[in-house]
């Protein structure tokens, strides 16, 4: 929180770099989650602080950004680069990319706070049993993937070459076909081999203008290679994954009913749970014996039991005969 209030107060900071008070300030956090560790270290000795893999997790996360930041200071005499500094150095590999690296994972300490939300312990305990319950689904994606990369390559081998859209497309004009398959450098969606083959088919599957690469194959061959694609599609995303996405939220709902039904469950023994109004003033109101009642309905003024009682006995004697 002190971060996101400093990140809002400082106008002039560099987002390539670092500014300096912010740099401090992760850097006083960096001892502060060291001496956290070390406190955990000492309050629940090693073997138990190593047995649950979230608090090494965390300790490990915290040691290796403390150790970063020291090795930074020590090497560059700060704890801050500027965005002419970041330049000289690859940030993939410099140790700053490193400690920004680290400096994410630290998010993670938040995974320590889902089981006391209810909701977040739902959605993470249904996350866990998604890969448990899914195996067979996922299996059976795999086959599809395996069977029409197989089909495909069969089908669609070194068709995708750059030579094979020159009659199509003026290469001094390629600027008029905006967002074709030539002009966005799509060269590595084909089925020229396995991997690749498996590549199209992801892409086909989760990227909104799949319909590019649909119209190449279709260019270098017929129309009828669209059936090809049009069949991946209606088979993987939309019957498979509407599968797995029901089998999620029947996962969550079936974790939430349960934990709706313990918290109910935990009440129920504290408290007694009245379900109407009846049973609330049940112990207070006054009853009528059975004598009284059947005094009070002879009396009813609607109510003849005699002519009642009398046709009953004849339909028993009609029923004997």
């Amino acid at each position: 929180m002190l971060l996101k209030v400093e990140l809002h107060l400082l106008d002039d900071i560099d987002i390539a770099g670092t500014s300096k008070p912010l740099s401090y300030a992760i850097f006083g956090f960096s001892i502060f989650y060291l001496i956290e560790n070390i406190i955990k270290i000492w309050a629940l000795q090693w073997k138990r602080y190593t047995f649950n893999y979230l608090v090494l997790m965390d300790g490990l996360v915290s040691f290796g950004f403390f150790i970063t930041q020291v090795i930074h200071l020590i090497i560059y005499g700060k704890t801050y680069m500027s965005k002419e500094e970041t330049k000289l150095y690859n940030e993939s590999t410099s140790l700053w990319g490193i400690s920004r690296v680290i400096n994410m994972l630290l998010i993670f300490r938040l995974i320590h706070l889902a089981p006391s939300v209810k909701v977040m312990y739902a959605i993470i305990s249904t996350a866990v049993d998604i890969f448990r319950s899914l195996k067979p689904l996922f299996g059976i994606m795999a086959a599809n993937y395996y069977i029409y990369a197989l089909f495909g390559m069969q089908l669609f081998a070194n068709k995708i070459r750059p030579e094979s859209f020159d009659n199509k497309y003026n290469v001094s004009n390629l600027n008029e076909y905006c967002g074709t398959y030539k002009q966005l450098s799509y060269w590595a969606l084909n089925f020229n081999d396995f991997y690749s083959s498996l590549l199209v088919l992801w892409h086909i599957m989760v990227i909104n203008n799949w319909y590019v690469t649909v119209d190449a194959f279709v260019d270098v061959t017929n129309e009828w290679s669209r059936f090809y694609f049009y069949f991946w599609w209606f088979i993987c995303p939309i019957v498979t994954l509407s599968m797995v996405i029901s089998l999620i939220l029947d996962l969550f709902v079936l974790k939430w009913e349960r934990t709706v039904d313990t918290k109910i469950a935990a009440f129920s023994s504290r408290t007694p749970l009245i379900k109407s109004i009846h049973r609330l003033f049940n112990d207070i109101k006054w009853k009528p014996d059975d004598k009284r009642i059947n005094d009070e309905l002879i009396k009813h003024p609607y109510i003849d039991f005699n002519r009642l009682i009398h046709k009953a006995d004849i339909e028993q004697d009609f029923s004997s005969e």
